[in-house]
């Protein structure tokens, strides 16, 4: 999906010498090693389903392209500001802005992941215990629609979990 580069530039970036490939198949290694322990702990915390995981594993390396939408500002994922209605990821549309710098674009991703998560968990125990008081019931996705904001979901392995809160 990138239209920055044309297919020469693709070709030389694709280029490179034994040395550099050592370096980067270690450095790709290391990097591997801290999504997958993002990744696992998005699951962990009901986020993402296993399968959606083993994709992003047997995929391994992602680097978003996130665009640099002016100056200090990017168009890279936010962490939501409540606890409920977190979401892993969005559909990629490609773009021919500048893309905002690579390293920074994977670590916001990361910061996403676990922030979401994080909040996926706290969202979670809140509407365990908010159900237990008779302030929350759990519904099917059919029953929250319509609701506004007294219906709320969170993520069980992956898939939304609907409630309805009490007023």
């Amino acid at each position: 999906r990138e239209n920055l580069f044309d297919r020469e530039q693709i070709t030389t970036l694709k280029t490179i010498t034994r040395e550099q490939k050592q370096l980067y198949n270690k450095v790709l290694g290391n990097f591997n090693e801290l999504a997958n322990g993002v990744t696992q702990i998005a699951v962990d915390s009901g986020l993402l389903n296993r399968e959606e995981a083993e994709v992003w594993k047997k995929d391994s390396f992602y680097l978003p392209f996130y665009r640099v939408l002016s100056e200090g500002e990017s168009a890279g994922p936010r962490v939501g500001g409540g606890l409920v209605r977190q979401d892993a990821f969005k559909r990629l549309t490609g773009g021919k802005e500048k893309l905002d710098d690579l390293l920074g674009n994977a670590l916001a991703n990361w910061n996403h992941l676990l922030g979401a998560s994080m909040k996926n968990i706290a969202a979670r125990e809140a509407l365990a215990s908010a159900e237990e008081l008779g302030l929350a019931t759990k519904v099917k996705a059919n029953e929250a629609r319509g609701r506004g904001q007294k219906a709320v979901y969170v993520r069980e392995n992956g898939q939304e979990s609907w409630y309805l809160m009490e007023d």
